[in-house]
């Protein structure tokens, strides 16, 4: 297969992604009522995901370098829908959390290998597409939402809705894992002269591969995933119980949040072309941090929803750059960078709606839904740090 063909099932491995993230997400509350759990133990159990992704960091990022990113990426199309099927049989807080690090190991597996894949592609082509990976995440995530509530409706138990979406999931992995199927020797970048050597014994993520280059774009993606999660888990919520919206027009902001972001990664190829990777990490922090903090200080249900589409806006395309610079960055392997940055943003994601419900029961809604707005100026200020020497890529059209 010639690289530029790669595209497409590297699309098709983030739609994957997010459908199956979107029907778990759907349902959590389902899943939490068959297993007897409070929303405390709840929350105990749902760290199993982060926890999964920090044990799997080293081992991942190795595989990728030693195997090649596509090899590892048609493993984990398959291993991420079967992980996904136990978690609908769980009983009780151990069973639960045992299930959760089996099916977050399969999820970083997945993230990682198919995020290092995008940046194969991306330097292939020699222009910008990681947000349209992205992007493709995105429009995942929707349907899959959409698919849980039509599960839900028909009253479909966890365990039928995770074991349909499963098997479909995993047929449709054989599919992209035949796509996937090129030679070593044609996968991209393993002949790549400008590629870092393979470490021929890579022992784990040590202190020496962390550069602090990589690092601090690690920081900003945490940083910012843990704002889009936190929107995405506590928005519906905070129109509801603070602003006194009804249920359905609460609803209404996921919404526009989630449509605002899925456009804006639509978006972001172009942009990141127009303005370069540093300036759309900057201005796109600003926007979400300024717009979400104009739409809490109005008080007012329509400010709110204002203030979620320039969220979703400004936030779209930050973790896709970080990652796309991680992987172009000069300094340590490019798979381990993106292994990094992608282990941190996904930890970011899945601890910063439950930091955030710390926060709104120390200090209240209103003060918990500004830490995200925060979060994004930081951001902001963080990405003067990066420099352009830090992202050597091109930016043509």
């Amino acid at each position: 297969m010639e690289r530029g063909l790669l595209r497409p099932p590297v699309l098709a491995c983030f739609v994957l992604l997010g459908i199956e993230m979107g029907i778990w997400g759907s349902r959590i509350p389902e899943v939490r009522l068959q297993t007897g759990l409070s929303y405390g133990t709840l929350g105990i159990a749902l760290f199993a995901l982060p926890l999964a992704t920090v044990l799997s960091l080293a081992f991942v990022s190795n595989a990728v370098i030693r195997h090649g990113s596509c090899a590892v990426l048609r493993v984990a199309v398959l291993a991420a829908p079967v992980s996904l099927i136990p978690v609908g049989f769980a009983r009780g807080l151990a069973m639960l959390a045992l299930v959760l690090l089996l099916f977050g190991s399969a999820l970083c597996l997945l993230n990682i290998a198919m995020n290092a894949c995008a940046v194969d592609v991306e330097k292939t082509h020699q222009r910008p597409l990681m947000s349209s990976f992205h992007a493709a995440f995105s429009i995942g995530a929707i349907a899959g939402a959409g698919v849980g509530g039509v599960f839900a409706k028909l009253q479909w138990t966890p365990a039928t809705s995770f074991t349909v979406t499963g098997i479909a999931l995993f047929v449709a992995g054989l599919a992209l894992a035949r796509a996937l199927g090129v030679d070593e020797a044609t996968d991209p970048g393993a002949d790549d002269p400008a590629a870092p050597a393979t470490d021929p014994n890579p022992a784990g993520i040590r202190r020496r591969d962390l550069h602090r280059a990589v690092l601090l774009l690690g920081t900003l993606a945490m940083f910012s995933a843990a704002a889009e999660g936190a929107m995405t888990d506590w928005s519906v919520v905070y129109l509801h119980d603070a602003l006194n919206a009804a249920t359905g027009p609460a609803s209404w902001g996921l919404t526009c949040f989630s449509a605002a972001v899925a456009a804006g990664r639509l978006a972001g190829n172009r942009l990141s072309a127009r303005w370069g990777t540093v300036r759309l990490i900057q201005i796109g922090a600003a926007v979400a941090g300024s717009g979400l903090a104009a739409g809490v200080l109005s008080d007012t249900v329509p400010g709110m929803y204002l203030g979620l589409v320039l969220m979703g806006l400004g936030v779209s395309c930050v973790v896709p750059q970080i990652v796309s610079a991680a992987g172009h960055a000069p300094v340590g392997h490019p798979s381990r960078n993106i292994a990094v940055v992608t282990g941190l943003s996904t930890v970011g994601s899945l601890a910063g709606p439950v930091v955030i419900g710390a926060v709104a029961a120390a200090g209240g809604l209103t003060v918990a839904v500004t830490v995200p707005a925060a979060l994004m100026l930081a951001v902001a200020a963080g990405g003067a740090l990066i420099g352009d020497r830090s992202v050597q890529r091109p930016n043509k059209l």
